[in-house]
C-alpha cells in the first residue's frame, strides 16, 4: 500500500512544529511570564473541550422525555440554548464596550466653556 502524499505532508508539518514550538514557547514565556502562558493554555484547552460542556446538561434535560417526543424536545432545547447563548454574548459585548473606565480613557477631546472642542492628552 502506497502512503498518501497528504499524510506524509501532515506528518512532516507536525514533526516540524514539535521541534519549533518548545523554542517559541520558551521565548514567549521569557517575554510575557508564566501566568499569561498558563492562562492562554487553559483558554485554548477550554475551547477544545467546548462540546463536552454541553453533553451532560442536554442528557439530563432530555432523560425523562418519551421517545415519541424526543425530536421536538431536542429541537426546543437547541433553540433555547442558542438564544440564551446569543443573549449572553450580547450582554458580554455590551458590558465590555460600555464600561465606565473604557469610556473615560477613550476620550481625546473635551468641550471648553465656550463650546469649542480642545484637544487633551489621553488619561
Amino acid at each position: 500500500m502506497r502512503p498518501n502524499k497528504w499524510v506524509i505532508a501532515g506528518t512532516v508539518m507536525i514533526g516540524n512544529m514539535a521541534v519549533a514550538l518548545p523554542d517559541m514557547a520558551g521565548r514567549l514565556d521569557n517575554w510575557t511570564g508564566p501566568r499569561l502562558m498558563v492562562g492562554a493554555g487553559l483558554v485554548v484547552t477550554a475551547f477544545g473541550h467546548w462540546d463536552l460542556l454541553f453533553a451532560a446538561p442536554s442528557t439530563a434535560a432530555l432523560a425523562t422525555v418519551p421517545r415519541e417526543r424526543m425530536t421536538s424536545a431536542t429541537g426546543l432545547y437547541n433553540v433555547v440554548r442558542q438564544v440564551m447563548g446569543s443573549i449572553g454574548i450580547a450582554l458580554a459585548a455590551t458590558t465590555l464596550t460600555h464600561s465606565p473606565g473604557r469610556a473615560r480613557r477613550g476620550r481625546r477631546a473635551r468641550v471648553g466653556r465656550r463650546g469649542k472642542r480642545r484637544a487633551t492628552s489621553p488619561g
